[in-house]
């Protein structure tokens, strides 16, 4: 067989499993979140309730979330867009197609990662938390 190819190969070989490796260490997160910032005045976050959660029945991560939030005292305004279609349009428009959405002040996250959220919420209230 052609040194080359072998060579390749194994390089390909080595990068899948340290792709697998990276993804099973965060197994116990249901989903990356991925933080996005800006103005999201129009999800419901002011700022007497910073925290607002869309939701929907059948979302498994979104009842962990809320959980989650629970715990830890947080308040928090829950959307679920199974009985709001005006918030399902909002998140459908913005092209946000995966629950729970999490908007915490200023960052809004898709799915639920209980480091991310936790450091969310740190930096929401540092003293609290």
């Amino acid at each position: 067989m052609n040194k080359r190819l072998v060579n390749s190969s194994l390089y390909l070989t080595a990068i899948a499993l340290i792709t697998l490796w990276g993804y099973n260490a965060q197994a116990d997160e249901r989903i990356h979140a991925r933080g996005t910032y800006g103005n999201y005045s129009s999800f419901g976050v002011t700022d007497d309730l910073p925290v607002v959660v869309y939701t929907a029945s059948w979302c498994d991560a979104c009842t962990e979330l809320m959980a989650f939030l629970q715990q830890r005292e947080v308040a928090f305004k829950t959307v679920d867009i199974g009985k709001d279609p005006a918030a399902a349009k909002l998140l459908k428009a913005k092209n946000l197609r995966s629950l729970p959405v999490i908007i915490i002040k200023n960052t809004l996250l898709q799915g639920f990662s209980k480091s991310t959220v936790a450091g969310k919420l740190r930096e929401l209230k540092p003293d609290k938390l």
